[in-house]
């Protein structure tokens, strides 16, 4: 698969860093040019409190690079032998944040009918009728 070093970036953070309760999800951004921005969530015990891991890379991004995003990825921890992580879609929230700032990302998703058990899908499919902001401009009273 053309992300495959996408993917082990992102499992590369979470096997170093996740811990149960705290960081459990991973998310990269794979912009235009090939440069990787990973990121952790960082869960809370007051859950309104709790920030994605997609969240948080599209802020380091935003601070960091001016290149588009070409695909988004996320993965969970499974804290078992057998697998160290699985690739998880993105929330309702992430889904929209990615819309906004990269609409025309591919969005990583678990597939288990493909052969890699994988399969990239616009973020547009993924949000067919977003919110649209609609930001007014008061007149210049001067």
């Amino acid at each position: 698969m053309p992300e495959d070093d996408l993917i082990a970036e992102v499992a590369l953070l979470l096997a170093e860093r996740a811990e149960p309760g705290r960081h459990h999800i991973a998310a990269g951004l794979k912009l235009d040019g090939g440069a990787v921005v990973t990121a952790l969530n960082l869960a809370s015990r007051f859950g309104a409190g709790s920030v994605c891991a997609e969240q948080l890379a599209f802020g380091i991004w935003a601070r960091f690079h001016r290149e588009p995003v070409r695909t988004v990825v996320a993965l969970r921890a499974t804290f078992a032998a057998e697998s160290a992580y699985e690739i998880v879609a993105p929330c309702g929230r992430c889904r929209e944040i990615t819309l906004e700032y990269a609409p025309r990302a591919q969005v990583l998703l678990p597939d288990p009918g493909a052969a890699t058990g994988i399969r990239a899908t616009p973020v547009t499919a993924l949000l067919p009728d977003p919110f649209v902001r609609r930001i007014t401009v008061e007149p210049d009273r001067n």
